[in-house]
């Protein structure tokens, strides 16, 4: 599609043949004997590494994560075997432990579901699984998991990225013309940009309603089987977080991605899709000018991330860069009298 609904980086998983000696070791010690194939997800996930596991008993997958993280794999499998869910992955459990140790890693596994990430079609449903599952994992006593990550949002670095945007969004690079579009649009949405912006670090600092929450439900986590059942993905992605900021991330991104595909009208969006869409999540605290605020914020922050991680010389966040700044621009659009579907 033509216009700010273009950008997307989240592919297909692509997976490889492996022989890993270390992961059949632990695949054993839950019980999943006899393996005939492992392979190993294509994709570098910040120091994580995904297995496929093929056996006569099923097919499993194992993670492994730097033993620095096992505590808090722990606590994130705690809470999925404390909240039963057909929506959520229920992990192995080995000697009474979901995570085992073995080389220098920290393992979980779970069993493997066919599906396909989230197409775009149906979204009231996708918004109905993550407004369940953000439902469960609220009801968890935060208390009875220390380990959890508790996100943190640098309001300092918000502002810089606020008060330098003048730089940022200013003379196109001829060597970069493929954001051009990009920065055309930011700078003429210069003035509604920084109130927006502005407004969004302001709602970092009433960030109150810190609650246990699936941190990245987009439509590459939610995948939706052959009976149309939806199942999220990345546990790892289970921290503690205002509720609001993760149900607004979840509903921006399943609206612009069925934008994105064509699946669903520019027009059934604004005057069906997100009215239900808040409907669903309203008690997460959701409503339009919640949605915009803590969406906003949730964009803003990962721009002032990326920001300071590059001026420290680690450029790994880089390739996110412009597609954040599309995103927040396409958050304008939903709430917003501002029509640039198709510019």
């Amino acid at each position: 599609m033509d216009g700010l609904f273009a950008i997307e980086t989240n592919q297909a998983t692509e997976w490889r043949p492996a022989n890993d000696p270390t992961a059949l070791a632990v695949a054993k010690t839950y019980g999943l004997v006899f393996p005939q194939r492992l392979m190993q997800a294509c994709k570098n996930n910040t120091g994580s590494t995904l297995y496929r596991l093929e056996h006569p008993g099923g097919t499993h997958v194992l993670r492994s994560a730097p033993v620095a993280e096992a505590v808090m794999l722990r606590d994130q499998c705690r809470v999925l075997m404390s909240i039963p869910c057909a929506s959520m992955l229920s992990p192995l459990v080995s000697h009474g432990e979901a995570v085992v140790l073995a080389g220098e890693r920290a393992w979980l596994a779970y069993a493997w579901k066919e599906g396909v990430p989230f197409d775009g079609r149906h979204p009231d449903v996708a918004v109905n699984a993550c407004a369940l599952a953000l439902s469960r994992l609220g009801s968890c006593d935060k208390g009875m998991f220390p380990g959890l990550r508790t996100c943190v949002h640098d309001v300092r670095a918000m502002e810089s990225l606020v008060a330098s945007l003048d730089d940022l969004c200013g003379p196109v690079d001829p060597n970069q013309d493929d954001v051009a579009p990009i920065r055309n649009r930011l700078m003429r949405w210069r003035a509604v940009l920084e109130g927006a912006m502005l407004d969004a670090v302001k709602a970092c600092r009433e960030c109150d309603r810190i609650l246990i929450v699936h941190n990245d439900l987009q439509h590459a986590n939610l995948l939706v089987g052959s009976d149309g059942a939806i199942t999220i993905l990345d546990i790892e992605d289970i921290v503690m977080e205002d509720v609001r900021i993760s149900a607004s991330h979840a509903l921006f991104k399943i609206l612009r991605h069925a934008i994105y595909t064509g699946a669903v009208s520019r027009e059934a969006i604004r005057g069906t899709v997100l009215p239900s869409g808040l409907a669903a999540l309203a008690g997460a605290g959701l409503d339009i000018r919640s949605f915009r605020r803590f969406g906003l914020l949730r964009i803003v922050s990962d721009l002032a991330r990326i920001k300071a991680a590059t001026e420290s010389g680690n450029m790994s966040l880089r390739y996110d860069w412009w597609k954040k700044w599309s995103n927040l621009l396409e958050m304008l659009v939903f709430t917003e009298e501002i029509n640039e579907f198709a510019v």
